[in-house]
C-alpha cells in the first residue's frame, strides 16, 4: 500500500510528460551511488526502478559506477529478475551525460544534493533533446532549473520539471491548486 500511495504522484507526473508511453527510453541518473563517504543509499532510485518494473517498463540506469549500482540493484530491487534494462556508466559531466542520455526521451534525475550536482544532468538532458524530471525539493536548485533551462527546454518542445518525489508532490500540487484558486478569485473580484 505504501508503495503504491508513494508513487502515485510519480506516476501522473511521468504521465504527464509522457514516459509511460516511453517503453525503453527512460534513462534514470544515479551518480552518487558509491561515492563520498559510502552513505549513500540510492533509495530514491532503487524505489523508482521497482516502480518502472511494477509497470512493466524498460530503463537504463546511467551511473559512475555500474558495478556498485547492479550490486544494490541485486540487494535491493524487488522482482529485478523481470526487469528489461540495463546500466551504462558515465562520469558526472555534461558532455558524457549528453552521450548517455542519447537515445532516451525522459531523464530522471536522481543526484543529489542537486544544488551541487543536479544541474549538469539538466543542461545534459536538454543537449540530448530528453525530458528531465527529478526528485529535488532543495528551492534554491529549482529556481535555478527555472532561471536557466526553462525557456531553453521550452523553445525545444521539452519538459524540465523538478520535485516531482512524493514527499513534494503532494504539497507542490495543494500549492498549485491554491493558487488557480487564488488567481481566480482575483480574476472574478475584478469582473
Amino acid at each position: 500500500i505504501q508503495h503504491a500511495q508513494a508513487y502515485g504522484p510519480l506516476h501522473w507526473r511521468m504521465a504527464a510528460v509522457g514516459a509511460t508511453n516511453f517503453a525503453g527510453q527512460i534513462v534514470m541518473w544515479l551518480p552518487l551511488l558509491g561515492m563520498m563517504t559510502g552513505l549513500v543509499s540510492g533509495y530514491t532510485g532503487m524505489l523508482i526502478m521497482d516502480w518502472l518494473i511494477d509497470q512493466d517498463i524498460p530503463f537504463t540506469a546511467v551511473a559512475r559506477n555500474a558495478g556498485r549500482v547492479k550490486e544494490m540493484m541485486a540487494q535491493r530491487v524487488v522482482r529485478l529478475e523481470s526487469a528489461r534494462y540495463e546500466i551504462v556508466e558515465a562520469e558526472h559531466t555534461v558532455e558524457s551525460l549528453t552521450a548517455a542520455f542519447r537515445g532516451a526521451k525522459v531523464v530522471c534525475n536522481t543526484v543529489g544534493p542537486f544544488v551541487n550536482f543536479g544541474l549538469t544532468a539538466v543542461e545534459a538532458a536538454l543537449k540530448a533533446g530528453c525530458h528531465h524530471i527529478d526528485t529535488t525539493g532543495e528551492q534554491g536548485y529549482m529556481r535555478a532549473v527555472r532561471e536557466q533551462f526553462g525557456e531553453l527546454y521550452r523553445q525545444a518542445g521539452l519538459l524540465v520539471s523538478p520535485s516531482i518525489a512524493y514527499m513534494y508532490t503532494f504539497a507542490e500540487i495543494a500549492a498549485e491548486l491554491a493558487l488557480e484558486k487564488e488567481r481566480a478569485l482575483v480574476t472574478l473580484a475584478s469582473i
